[in-house]
């Protein structure tokens, strides 16, 4: 079944509660077994990724490939070069427009020199600059001409800093030596001249060729001596003379035949004492001392076990431990140089540690030749074998063989391989022939523990249909059998041995299973295994036989099922079963056979006696012996068995759409939810919502359906799509999908006994140990690849507008025109790499670092004249961050103008201009000051005129401004006084209500007095003792109704006394209550049409709080009478199902308590949010505010208390005052 189908054929079981299911009637069947699969057998076994021209290669054959300083992989195909940052390929195409673009075709040969630059050997040899991002061509002009069909096939940089290349000619057969001067440019060619002795031997040097590898007979010891062997007749070794320019062939201290088998060795390897060994064609393995020229030959001696295996020694590598690698046409030597004893007695011998193939022993060497690659950081060592790979694993010491498979993450290659890295992480690269790079993939893996069902054998035992996995269990009682509930039945799957029993419904058969799919499977305290089926009913298994006892709903029998859709079981810890259906829940007795049934309540307020939501898909038993039961539609409940009284934690339309889960928490009282629409949460049974995980804090989807804990307290959350990890302590999580081998999005799960954890995917189970999900602990480098300036690619070097590549500059510096920057980064990350996330900061633009999520790219526009340093970090995709990052140092020049020269010119033109001006002023100052004196009299007169009428003036202004003064002090006092009249209107309405019963009470009483006056003189005692009885209770009831409203009066005087402005402890919760109500009834005093819903949530928490209760109370009241005059606005707008609504809410928090009072009214428009706490503004109309309520309320909490009094608020939608009051430390 496709991923969407199932997918919909659960959304519809769930939401619906229909029986789905499919008509199997089968017998219990087995289906084959299963082989346990690589993975589990041997948990150290990799995993292949494959990259192809479908991921960037221009070309499937991946002749060589590097790993560069920096951390990038390059590669070299047949069709160009590329370079790879784990998320994107960057391919460097032949551009003949560009003169310093890549121009290279069939590269052969990679390496990168000490400076960081690298060289590619291709047709000809060429260098990229890292510096300028150029490639430079180095022809070569050999004595013998030009050849067709060359290419450079192997590049070394020596001790001096030369570059030595070997260049194939294929047409002749040939491999030349030359080298080429880094400092001058020029190349000299090392060729053989009779006429010279000291010239080579031949012109071709040897190559080593296995399974298409080459290697090539080169070496540079650690003295920097170049040792060559060249081809022909007689294989000759030669070493460099650097102060002679020139090469002298080597002529070994050994008896005459060692001498004339040493004229058949190939390659060089040296080891960590400075000695060389050789391998030969059929001579063995030679050693060579460079020091005194002294070779020993080592053979096999079919009598010596501890010979060398064979003479045909195709390679010889030297691990990093100093150990010695002989590899023969027979396999694999290791070499220990003082292990056995001579027996001559003359000292130790070597000894050689035959690795020998066995067929049945996976962790033996695959048979044959191996060719070593390469060794791991970590000291694997690696070698290509006729059909792979084998790999010789240090820690369990052992081989491990990847052959040629057409498996999913294996290698599907053999003889291909042409080129290997083991990069700084220790992950694997295969280059092959034809098929692009398989890389070793760090990707978790689920691994298949079941084969498919064999469906095209009619009649065979594995003989049915496909089926969708839906929940998985394991019983206590039977730790390794894992019990599978699918679309058409059950299933037990053996761990051990992979076999699956399968349990259908037959038509006929009463002991088979029902029909139906499965979501409930549970085993109780007595050993007794139950089902659950959806349309089946309930059932118990006889595990022994393979027989069912059916449990259905039956009308007539009320002490039967209360639904045959069964999608919970919970044996409880008093050994009863708790059933959870689409028709409510059932409380099940085994032993007296009883059952108790709960259904929905019709009322919510009724909710304490009955189910909220109608279908229960979620039970779960806390420490207190309670039931948390989670229903749909959404709710959670608790219910108190001893009692049968349920507590709502969370009703109806809090969120929750369809409970699928409960899983307890580890702090008491707190449970795990797993909803279908809403996420994941973990509630307390206060109701208080203490996490909740939705697609925007890290859940792939809001739909969950399973949850489990495993031994490490992780949670595996089974999603709609895929699975998830959770560390509950860090709220970080790891999710699973199609590429971590699920085989579909719904995936329930399950934490076994052993460690393990299952998934369901379709319907194979997959297994893995929590410990293969390692998080990856190494941040990746950051590198900054690319720069684009006013839009455009950055151009680099002499006349470019950086000196160097912005991926090894340092700083940069750009006039103030060139200010708009695009930066592109690259997280060299190889694990997940397109996971991996970004952050950058800009100093000192940005104080914190900005989130960029998984893109690349920052930019920064129109940047103004400065220096700014710009930093970046990474983090992979298991979220560890390189805190370390990039910087960049930015300077962006000021224009001319604004430079320090400019402003001294500036300086110059404007001295100049003073001492011009002051010359003149100075001429001038002359002439007006005789104007001056003549003034001076008359001015004087002026101001003594202008400072009697200033000083009146001022007279007339101190009067207004009293006069303001008192108006304002009006205005407050008669704001105070419009508040009284609302709280006297509230309180009087609220003193009518128990005096109208005192009244009633009054007048009934009257008339039982007379009738029982009537009843003593008819002698009827009866009749009167029961008159008096209903006296008695009226009495009680005025009496009661009295006491309210002496209540009401004293309050009204506690409230109304004056004002003594001092702090006391007061219950706000209180407070807020009374208020709202006098609030409300004071306006139902006025409007008898008006009604509004009022909603309080206060907080039980609250305690008392230090305030001046009158005024808080004046406060509240402010803002209640607002919200019911915004509410009655609305209301008169006549809109369809308007509702007035107002919200009092109370809330504790760390270091304060939070009043909040919201409305659903008009709102307050935008340009008057800014000025509703400004004194005398008001959006009603003229006569109907002061505008000074909010006015003084905001001066009240924040000066007065110390708080704030904020607002939210949207026009049309409604308004929402918060007050905060700051709790004593």
């Amino acid at each position: 079944m496709k991923p969407f189908a199932i997918r919909t054929v659960l959304a519809l079981s769930i939401l619906f509660g229909q029986n789905l299911s499919a008509q199997q009637p089968t017998q219990p069947q087995k289906v084959g077994l299963a082989q346990p699969s690589a993975s589990v057998l041997q948990p150290d076994r990799i995993r292949f990724e494959h990259l192809t021209v479908a991921d960037g290669l221009p070309e499937n054959s991946v002749s060589c490939m590097i790993q560069d300083h920096q951390g990038f992989i390059w590669m070299g195909t047949y069709d160009g070069l590329v370079r790879y940052d784990g998320t994107q390929m960057v391919d460097f195409r032949s551009d003949a427009n560009l003169p310093y673009a890549f121009k290279g075709k069939q590269v052969r040969s990679m390496h990168e020199s000490r400076n960081g630059d690298i060289w590619i050997g291709c047709e000809r040899l060429i260098r990229y600059e890292r510096t300028t991002g150029r490639f430079i061509e180095y022809p070569q002009q050999a004595p013998e001409g030009n050849r067709t069909r060359t290419f450079v096939a192997f590049i070394h940089e020596d001790q001096q800093g030369n570059i030595w290349t070997l260049t194939w000619s294929y047409l002749d057969e040939v491999i030349l030596l030359n080298r080429l001067n880094r400092k001058t440019g020029t190349w000299t060619y090392f060729r053989h001249d009779p006429a010279h002795p000291y010239s080579l031997a031949a012109n071709s040097i040897f190559v080593s060729s296995t399974y298409g590898i080459d290697t090539f007979a080169f070496l540079e010891d650690k003295s920097g001596t170049i040792w060559v062997t060249t081809s022909g007749d007689e294989h000759v070794l030669h070493r460099f003379d650097p102060k002679t320019d020139r090469f002298n062939r080597f002529t070994p201290t050994a008896n005459p035949a060692v001498l004339t088998d040493f004229k058949r060795i190939k390659t060089l390897t040296e080891d960590a004492q400075g000695e060389l060994y050789a391998s030969s064609e059929g001579k063995g393995l030679f050693r060579i001392n460079p020091r005194t020229g002294q070779v020993t030959q080592f053979r096999h001696d079919p009598k010596n076990p501890y010979s060398i295996r064979n003479d045909s020694v195709t390679h010889v590598c030297v691990s990093r431990d100093g150990t010695v690698w002989v590899a023969t046409t027979q396999g694999i030597d290791r070499l220990n140089r003082t292990a056995g004893p001579s027996q001559t007695g003359s000292g130790p011998l070597p000894r050689f540690t035959h690795l020998v193939s066995k067929p049945s022993d996976p962790n033996s060497p695959s048979p044959g030749l191996l060719q070593f690659l390469a060794e791991s950081p970590n000291g694997d060592l690696w070698f290509a074998t006729a059909d792979g790979l084998n790999r010789y694993n240090r820690r369990r010491q052992a081989f491990e063989r990847y052959l040629r498979s057409n498996e999913p993450d294996e290698l599907n290659t053999g003889y291909g391989i042409r080129s290997f890295l083991a990069d700084q992480t220790g992950v694997v690269w295969v280059g092959t022939s034809n098929e692009g790079v398989y890389k070793q993939s760090r990707t978790v893996n689920f691994s298949s523990i079941t084969q498919e069902p064999d469906s095209t054998k009619p009649g065979s035992s594995g003989s049915v249909a496909s089926s969708t996995i839906i929940r998985l269990y394991e019983a206590p009682s039977e730790p390794g059998i894992i019990w599978l509930g699918t679309e058409l039945g059950l299933e037990r799957l053996d761990r051990k041995t992979g076999r699956r029993t399968l349990y259908r419904h037959e038509d006929g058969n009463r002991y088979s299973i029902g029909k139906g799919e499965i979501f409930a499977m549970a085993e109780d305290k007595q050993g007794r295994f139950w089902v659950g089926t959806v349309g089946g009913g309930l059932h118990l298994l006889d595990r022994k036989r393979g027989t069912f006892t059916r449990f259905v709903r039956d009308p007539a029998n009320p002490n039967s099922l209360i639904d045959d859709n069964v999608r919970e079981i919970l044996p409880a810890s008093d050994g009863t079963l708790w059933i959870g259906t689409y028709g409510g829940l059932d409380h099940y007795d085994p032993v007296r056979q009883t059952f108790v049934h709960y259904r929905r309540t019709d009322s919510v307020k009724d909710c304490v006696n009955g189910l909220i939501g109608d279908a229960v898909f979620a039970l779960a038993e806390d420490a207190q012996k309670r039931i948390w039961i989670g229903t749909r539609p959404g709710s959670l409940q608790v219910l108190a068995p001893r009692t049968g009284q349920f507590t709502t934690i969370l009703p109806i339309s809090n969120g929750l759409a369809a409970v699928q889960f409960l899983l307890a928490d580890t702090h008491p009282n707190c449970f795990w939810v797993g909803d279908f629409t809403s996420g994941l949460w973990l509630i307390n049974d206060k109701g208080r919502v203490l996490k909740h995980y939705t697609r925007t804090n890290g859940l792939p989807i809001n739909t969950v359906f399973t949850g489990h804990r495993d031994k490490k307290g992780f949670l595996w959350i089974g999603t709609g799509n895929g699975m998830v990890r959770l560390n509950p302590s860090t709220n970080q999580m790891r999710h699973f999908t199609q590429r971590n081998g699920l085989k579909g999005l719904f995936t329930p799960t399950w934490c076994a006994s052993n460690g393990e954890v299952y998934a369901g995917s379709n319907n194979d189970v997959l297994a893995l140990f929590p410990n293969q999900a390692q998080d990856d602990l190494l941040p990746p480098p950051v590198v900054l690849t690319d720069l684009a300036i006013n839009g455009q690619p950055a151009t680099v070097g002499e006349g470019g507008q950086l000196p160097t590549h912005i991926s090894v500059a340092k700083s940069i510096t750009l006039p103030h025109d060139l200010n708009d920057l695009t930066f592109q980064v690259a997280a060299l990350s190889y694990n997940r790499g397109s996971e991996s996330k970004y952050a950058y900061q800009l100093a000192p633009i940005d104080n914190d670092w900005v989130q960029n999520g998984i893109i690349r790219q920052i930019r920064y526009s129109d940047l103004r004249p400065g220096t700014y340093t710009l930093h970046v970090k990474a983090a992979n995709a298991d979220g560890v961050w390189n805190e370390k990052g990039v910087s960049l140092t930015i300077t962006i020049r000021p224009p001319w103008w604004q430079t320090w020269w400019a402003y001294l010119l500036y300086g110059l033109v404007l001295g100049g201009m003073v001492w011009t001006f002051i010359q003149y002023r100075s001429r001038a100052l002359v002439r007006a000051n005789r104007l001056l004196e003549e003034r001076v009299t008359q001015r004087t007169n002026e101001v003594r005129e202008q400072k009697e009428e200033i000083e009146a003036q001022r007279d007339h202004l101190e009067q207004t401004l009293t006069e303001l003064q008192n108006m304002q002090a009006q205005l407050i006092q008669k704001e105070k006084l419009a508040s009284l009249g609302e709280l006297t209107a509230g309180i009087a309405h609220e003193i009518q209500n128990p005096l109208n019963f005192v009244n009633n009470f009054s007048e009934v009483s009257s008339e039982l007095l007379e009738e029982q006056k009537e009843a003593l003189a008819n002698g009827d005692l009866e009749e009167a003792g029961v008159i008096a009885d209903d006296l008695s209770s009226n009495l009680r009831k005025i009496h009661h109704h009295g006491g309210r409203a002496a209540a009401i009066v004293r309050g009204m005087l506690e409230h109304s006394r004056t004002d003594s402005g001092e702090k006391r402890p007061t219950d706000l919760n209180a407070l807020a209550n009374e208020y709202l109500k006098i609030a409300y009834h004071g306006l139902r005093a006025k409007d008898k049409t008006f009604n509004c819903e009022l909603v309080t949530d206060f907080a039980a928490d609250l305690g008392r709080l230090e305030v001046v209760p009158q005024e808080i109370g004046r406060v509240l009241l402010n803002l209640y009478n607002n919200a019911f005059y915004a509410v009655q606005q609305r209301q008169f707008l006549a809109e369809a199902d308007y509702q007035p609504t107002i919200s009092v809410c109370t809330k504790r928090l760390i270091d304060k308590v939070e009043i909040r009072v919201s409305d659903n009214g008009t709102g307050i428009p935008e340009p008057a949010k800014a000025k509703i706490f400004q004194p005398f503004f008001t959006t009603k109309p003229t006569g109907e505010g002061t505008g000074l309520g909010l006015s003084l309320s905001y001066d009240i909490v924040t000066k007065g208390h110390g708080g704030t009094l904020a607002v939210e608020t949207e026009e049309g939608k409604g308004t929402e005052f918060i007050i905060t009051l700051p709790t004593p430390t």
